[in-house]
């Protein structure tokens, strides 16, 4: 088994974590015979403005966003709504909430989320909606319907506690603040993409960054050499 280092910033993560979720074969199979929904975020930003490039439409990831953290004094532009595909059409202007009662088995729902723990491969999202605003429309159709969920988020959005114990910490009824919803889907950070496209098996090993770096993280792959190989070919077209 041989290894090789790489560094990723948070745009390169999200890159590469597009990569692997547009090539699932769930994904394509839904975006072609089923419903293919991406809710707006800014992982899912670079997600979107693939599929929309693949129609030849134009795309403003600032016009892509919800409840982003974001510095004081940027505001993000009027939402332009999901992504919403329905076998192979592109529905322009569409939520999720136009079309979550319809959504079942065989289709796939893309939200990201703002914590994730590593070793469990849990993520939950910040909630300020009394009726939990996204996750609200798409947790019955997960949970009753059988759609699938796909959670794309970044290594830099990790937390050290187990999901279950942060959202007690900010469901407490004394807490004053956002909620924390846990999120019953699959994970995609940038070491399942790694393992996806490259074949590699990728560790978190540190972390930071300074002037635009901020949040970068260190990995190291390790596989054989033709997957090593991919891997910098990857990093290379991800740079």
């Amino acid at each position: 088994m041989k290894s090789i280092q790489c560094i990723l910033t948070p745009e390169q993560g999200k890159k590469l974590i597009t990569r692997a979720v547009l090539c699932r074969a769930d994904v394509q199979a839904a975006a072609r015979e089923h419903t293919l929904v991406v809710v707006a975020g800014s992982t899912n930003a670079p997600i979107a403005q693939a599929l929309l490039e693949e129609r030849g439409l134009p795309f403003n990831p600032d016009c892509f966003l919800r409840g982003a953290i974001r510095p004081a004094g940027r505001t993000p532009g009027e939402l332009m709504g999901d992504i919403v595909i329905r076998k192979g059409e592109y529905l322009p202007g569409k939520t999720i909430f136009d079309v979550a009662d319809e959504l079942g088995r065989g289709d796939v729902i893309i939200k990201g989320g703002n914590a994730v723990h590593l070793p469990a491969k849990e993520a939950a999202v910040l909630i300020g909606s009394p009726v939990l605003g996204t996750a609200g429309a798409a947790l019955p159709a997960v949970v009753g319907r059988h759609a699938k969920l796909l959670v794309p988020i970044g290594v830099e959005k990790r937390i050290d506690l187990p999901i279950h114990e942060a959202c007690r910490l900010m469901n407490d009824p004394e807490h004053r603040g956002t909620g924390l919803l846990a999120l019953p889907g699959e994970v995609v950070t940038e070491m399942e993409a790694f393992e996806t496209l490259c074949g590699v098996s990728a560790r978190l090993t540190a972390a930071g960054g300074i002037w635009g770096s901020e949040g970068s993280a260190v990995f190291v792959l390790e596989g054989d050499a033709a997957s090593l190989e991919r891997s910098r070919a990857l990093l290379e077209q991800i740079g």
